[in-house]
């Protein structure tokens, strides 16, 4: 027992070193090369890696927004590659303080699951470091943005209901179960990088969700599908919601929370998901005025935002549903192996798939609140 509680120590030790900005730099006497920002790019078969590494002569601590180094390297693998970025920076590669993995267009076409397979067995990188998919070659978003910043947004974009639940487990667990689709939050630099005016800094832009088939990029979904899948996957929290109606005009309300619940049933030989939604929003703005005129406000308030729920959420069910083929954005396929698991295995052994022409009904309810009262389901 007295063994067993100095190896937890000594472990313990560790860690508390390795979280230590003087440890980050040096291990065992050797020189750490620590990335705080990494883009992964394709050029034929080789892989482009562009990393910002942490400098220690600007006098700054890793992660607080101070100066770095901008390395390249390629190689057959990202194992080769990143060998390379540590010759060239002078130590061995770090990923513990990695922030932000960037995958070019190109190189989530060719296939993500080398990279997330890589990082995940990094044993100092961290299984929720997220990933985004570029419109422009990684190595543009890593020399163009800072790594703090970067990653704030992405992160908070993700919290709160902005973009796809996007990290490196996230997107492993996906591949892992073959019949999902796995899914990365889509961004684009803007600002002096991408052209734009020069007083305008460079910052990664948002723009809808990279769909994959397998494990490549096969198409995007929009702002708007975008909003769809965080509607179904009960994501929708902390954010900002704007709708409009002729008598109110336009409303902003802030979603405080967000569930959802999927179940199946088979019809005529076909799936049927019914999808229920459940949100509670707190009224902040309608149309300039500081209370409601009429008492029929509440109705047509709750009535507008149970509108662009089921709108936002069917819009995307549409664009991924097909005749032959279906993408599964929102674990529609563990629904159906789990309450239908006879009509799964079948369509599984009949080589189709499980969730193909599959139709849906999706149905919400709206709680509103103003100034913190509960004005119920109206």
């Amino acid at each position: 027992m007295k063994r067993v509680r100095q190896i937890l120590a000594l472990a313990l030790c560790t860690v508390l070193c390795l979280s230590t900005t003087g440890c980050l730099r040096q291990l065992d006497g050797k020189k750490l090369a620590v990335v705080e920002m990494v883009g992964i790019d394709r050029i034929d078969d080789l892989y482009l890696l562009s990393a910002q590494v942490f400098d220690p002569s600007s006098g700054s601590d890793e992660g607080s927004g101070g100066q770095y180094e901008l390395f390249t390297a390629e190689g057959r693998s990202i194992s080769h590659a990143a060998e390379e970025l540590g010759r060239k920076a002078g130590g061995s590669v770090f990923w513990g303080g990695n922030k932000l993995i960037v995958v070019g267009a190109l190189a989530a076409r060719a296939g993500i699951s080398d990279v997330v397979h890589y990082f995940n067995a990094q044993t100092e990188s961290r299984p929720q470091t997220p990933v985004i998919v570029s419109r422009q070659d990684a190595a543009a978003v890593v020399a163009g943005v800072m790594a703090e910043r970067a990653a704030m947004q992405i992160e908070e974009a993700q919290r709160s209901g902005a973009a796809v639940p996007s990290t490196v487990m996230t997107i492993l667990d996906s591949l892992l179960n073959e019949n999902e689709n796995p899914a990365a939050a889509l961004g684009e630099l803007s600002g002096q990088a991408a052209g734009a005016e020069d007083n305008q800094k460079p910052e990664i832009s948002l723009v809808g969700t990279a769909v994959f088939v397998g494990d490549r990029l096969a198409g995007e979904a929009n702002l708007t599908a975008t909003r769809g899948i965080l509607w179904a996957l009960g994501k929708v929290e902390e954010s900002i919601v704007a709708v409009d109606d002729p008598a109110v005009g336009r409303v902003s309300l802030a979603v405080t929370a967000n569930d959802s619940k999927i179940h199946c049933e088979i019809r005529d030989g076909v799936p049927e998901f019914s999808i229920s939604l459940a949100v509670s929003a707190a009224v902040v703005d309608i149309g300039g005025r500081n209370d409601f005129a009429e008492e029929g406000d509440y109705q047509r308030i709750s009535d507008a935002v149970e509108r662009v729920v089921e709108q936002e959420t069917l819009f995307m069910l549409r664009q991924s549903a097909g005749k032959n083929t279906a993408a599964d954005l929102i674990g529609l396929t563990r629904t159906l192996r789990k309450e239908r698991p006879g009509f799964f295995h079948e369509r599984i052994e009949a080589g189709e798939n499980p969730i193909a022409g599959a139709r849906y009904a999706v149905d919400a309810a709206v709680e509103l609140k103003r100034l913190g009262i509960e004005l119920g389901n109206v």
